[in-house]
């Protein structure tokens, strides 16, 4: 819910995903989940943000997938417009070598 009070814009946002991945070169990646609680929205009507971040346990031992979100966008009418950008990065702590998998996937929305 978003308040607009002398042009400010404030509120919370809450962002629960489902996440499929096609498999990459090294193993298939099952499907995951995510939820956020609420976080602060803060901004004008003209740009609305918010950010947050998850971890849980990957599908092994000592693998961890770290989610971080970034929304951006702005009023339009009784509707915000903006985008989501979703990242995911998963780490292996038992493999010194081995370089965290990264990416991440950008959305358009329409908040009614």
């Amino acid at each position: 819910m978003l308040t607009e009070d002398n042009g400010a814009v404030s509120g919370k946002a809450k962002v629960d995903a489902n996440v499929a991945f096609v498999p990459g070169p090294c193993f298939p990646a099952p499907p995951d989940t995510f939820a956020m609680g609420s976080v602060p929205v803060s901004g004008t009507a003209n740009s609305i943000a918010f950010t947050g971040a998850f971890s849980n346990a990957g599908t092994g031992p000592n693998v961890v997938n770290t989610y971080a979100y970034v929304f951006a966008g702005s009023l339009s009418g009784d509707e915000v417009v903006g985008t989501l950008r979703v990242s995911r990065t998963i780490t292996n702590s038992a493999g010194p070598n081995t370089p965290p998998a990264t990416g991440s996937v950008t959305h358009n929305v329409t908040l009614r």
